[in-house]
């Protein structure tokens, strides 16, 4: 911003270049941003989880940014790729780290798409925390607007994936034995079946030889 101030005379000048004096005056943006965190879906061992965080400026300016966003992974998860995908997004071991060009304006937001992956040994529960920084400085917000939020963590609970279905189909899974007891079921099937064949033939034997004997 530049403030101008002129003079002007009745009296005839003999130099007016110097009638007018400006004093330009840097005025820094002021912007309160907060950050969010949510996932998609369920977290499942040995599948993608998808984080959905959010920038928002409540103002009183815009942020000429940049805005600065990092997550570092907590154990069970690994990076697969990030929305933006150009090099504003990047990582680099399990830290992940977004930068946000340009202005954002009052009461606009940016959102960034977080792929993981959710290791197979992946624990039961787990917490993820991402933090946001810029060179802005921050104030509170005007009243009534969002209060400021630096950090979002979010929790996943995390479900085991679901059992591989057996080659044969579901319906081979009945016929499936496993150790001494399936094996001893078997046989004890077989002999069954062998012994009811063999009940079979004598019974048809023994009718056999009657009914010759009734002829003669």
């Amino acid at each position: 911003m530049t403030n101008t101030a002129k003079v002007t005379s009745t009296t005839t000048d003999s130099d007016p270049s110097n009638n007018a004096a400006a004093d330009p005056v840097t005025v820094p943006a002021l912007s309160s941003l907060s950050i969010t965190k949510t996932h998609r879906g369920t977290a499942v061992r040995g599948q993608e989880l998808v984080y959905v965080l959010t920038v928002t400026n409540s103002g009183p300016t815009a942020d000429p940014g940049p805005i600065t966003v990092t997550d570092p992974l907590p154990t069970g998860l690994s990076f697969v790729s990030a929305s933006p995908s150009d090099d504003s997004c990047r990582a680099s071991g399990a830290k992940v780290t977004c930068d946000l060009t340009g202005d954002l304006a009052v009461g606009q937001s940016r959102t960034i798409l977080l792929t993981t992956r959710v290791a197979d040994n992946a624990p039961g529960t787990i917490v993820n925390t991402a933090a946001l920084s810029s060179p802005t400085e921050q104030v509170q917000p005007p009243a009534g607007s969002p209060a400021p939020q630096t950090t979002a963590s979010n929790s996943a609970a995390v479900a085991a994936a679901a059992a591989a279905t057996p080659a044969g189909g579901a319906g081979s899974a009945v016929l499936a034995f496993t150790g001494s007891h399936g094996v001893g079921l078997a046989v004890g099937g077989a002999l069954a079946a062998i012994a009811a064949g063999l009940v079979l033939m004598v019974r048809r034997r023994r009718r056999g030889v009657g009914y010759a004997k009734r002829r003669h």
